[in-house]
């Protein structure tokens, strides 16, 4: 639940890249319209690959519970994220290559640094080794 618009991205999930591998980011971002937005998207440290983000459409209010559900393929590099189970984005898989995921800790509710938090209630957090059917 959204409490404050953040003035940058609010992290709400990270995972840092580095030494070669993937991370992954979903965070809370204010919108040019003036409205919040969920983006995710995963970094990445490995050659030829930058890294892709996913920038919802959906616009996410304060003071309400929104279900956001992000789902990153590291098989496919397939990027798709829900918003209260109603599909907002989602990419095709990166050509420019895949990666190991990284090995860096998860972080919940700010940056991999601790920084950018997200000024909102965070529910809860299901993280998965799998591929999952996004309606879990």
């Amino acid at each position: 639940m959204p409490l404050a618009a953040p003035a940058g991205p609010g992290y709400i999930v990270a995972q840092n890249a580095g030494e070669g591998r993937n991370g992954f980011y979903v965070f809370l971002i204010p919108g040019g319209d003036g409205q919040l937005y969920i983006a995710a998207g995963k970094a990445a440290d490995c050659t030829g690959d930058t890294g892709q983000y996913i920038f919802g459409t959906t616009p996410i209010p304060l003071f309400d519970w929104t279900r956001v559900t992000f789902r990153y393929d590291g098989a496919t590099n397939l990027l798709e994220l829900r918003v209260n189970g109603a599909l907002d984005v989602s990419t095709l898989p990166d050509p420019r290559g895949l990666c190991e995921q990284s090995l860096a800790p998860v972080s919940i509710g700010a940056d991999g640094n601790g920084l950018s938090p997200c000024p909102c209630i965070i529910d809860s957090v299901r993280i998965s080794d799998i591929a999952r059917d996004l309606h879990f």
